[in-house]
């Protein structure tokens, strides 16, 4: 770990956590196994269901892909804006 600090470590950590969780909230919703069970996705479009999961899984692979490959790192921080004001449009 030769030039990494301790921010850095810790940014890469909650990223790594961050697309773990939407990736884990995603694949559920393209697979389609167990969705009668959770609360409000019973009621919605099959394909409104996959769009969601689509969506999760993209901003998953968002949040890691660009710093990790160094191609457009900005897009990092775009991604994870974008994630926070889908995820906190409900709460508002």
């Amino acid at each position: 770990m030769i030039g990494m600090n301790s921010l850095n470590i810790v940014l890469w950590s909650v990223q790594g956590f961050l697309a773990l969780f939407f990736l884990a909230a995603g694949a559920p919703k393209l697979i389609g196994r167990g969705i009668e069970r959770w609360t409000g996705f019973s009621d919605l479009d099959r394909k409104l269901v996959v769009f969601i999961g689509i969506a999760e899984i993209l901003g998953a692979s968002g949040l890691v892909l660009p710093m990790a490959t160094g191609v457009l790192p900005c897009l990092t921080p775009l991604a994870a804006i974008g994630q926070l004001s889908a995820t906190s449009k409900p709460f508002l």
